[in-house]
């Protein structure tokens, strides 16, 4: 559904309508890009997320309010990691993207916030929200008590045809490893939206999501590389699960969820054991 977007920026420059301009780059190109806009001149290399903001739109657009619209661009962007770490997020230059008006582009941003995707910083406006390695981990500890309900529900109503997609689906996150690590979350979040839609329980569910959609923010907006093994690891702890599923085995699909939410969580503390706040 979505098209590739650059994960990296290294230059980023904003042209209010005023005046003054501001340039914001990396230390290595700040004083080309100053002489640069001095003299009248934008980068040809500059990358603007806010020109790629429509490949995030779904396809059925015309059956969604522009709320939705809204809604559903900005944050799988943020999930594909196109916007920076604290960048601004400007409800006028998001509304032109997206060619719609401001007050639902508003309304959007004030869900993404409600949900810990972004956050308002005082006089700056409201930006992607950092992560911290500590509630990275921690959001783990929620998974393991949060998903072996849902999977032991799943077990009980799932369908050979829920299996069959469920399967496609960690293929697809498999396919991905080791290059595009926001596709590999993408596909495991769409795993846990179909585990969660077998069980039935929408609230377990949404909250399920939540921690993944911001402990994926950490992976992807921290620039980690992730080793394919830890990676595929992960993909083998959802088959087993998936497996348990499949032969209607409720206690056996909630304990291979408990086991994957703790195994998980010691795989990404071996990673980041330096960076772990005391």
């Amino acid at each position: 559904m979505h098209d590739q977007v650059e994960d990296a920026f290294t230059v980023r420059v904003m042209l209010p309508d005023c005046h003054s301009r501001l340039f914001l780059a990396s230390h290595a190109c700040v004083w080309t890009g100053l002489r640069l806009l001095l003299q009248g001149n934008e980068p040809a290399f500059m990358t603007d997320v806010y020109s790629t903001l429509n490949a995030f739109v779904s396809e059925d657009r015309h059956r969604l309010r522009s709320r939705e619209i809204a809604y559903a661009a900005i944050r799988d962007a943020i999930l594909r990691g196109a916007f920076e770490p604290r960048e601004r997020l400007v409800e006028e230059r998001l509304g032109e993207a997206l060619q719609i008006s401001r007050t639902p582009v508003r309304e959007a941003l004030a869900i993404l916030e409600h949900e810990g995707l972004i956050e308002s910083i005082p006089y700056k406006g409201l930006m992607v929200r950092s992560i911290t390695v500590d509630e990275f981990l921690n959001m783990y500890e929620a998974l393991g008590v949060i998903e072996p309900p849902i999977a032991a529900a799943a077990a009980r109503n799932a369908t050979p045809r829920d299996i069959e997609i469920m399967t496609a689906i960690l293929d697809q996150a498999a396919a991905a490893i080791p290059h595009d690590v926001p596709g590999y979350l993408a596909a495991n979040r769409e795993f846990q939206v179909n585990l969660g839609r077998c069980a039935n329980k929408p609230f377990l569910t949404r909250m399920l999501l939540s921690i993944e959609e911001r402990s994926d923010m950490y992976l992807i907006y921290t620039h980690h590389q992730l080793p394919a093994d830890k990676m595929l690891a992960a993909v083998e702890d959802r088959r087993t699960i998936l497996q348990a599923v499949a032969r209607a085995d409720a206690d056996a699909a909630a304990a291979a969820a408990a086991e994957h939410g703790e195994a998980i969580r010691v795989r990404w503390r071996d990673l980041y054991p330096a960076e772990q706040e005391h």
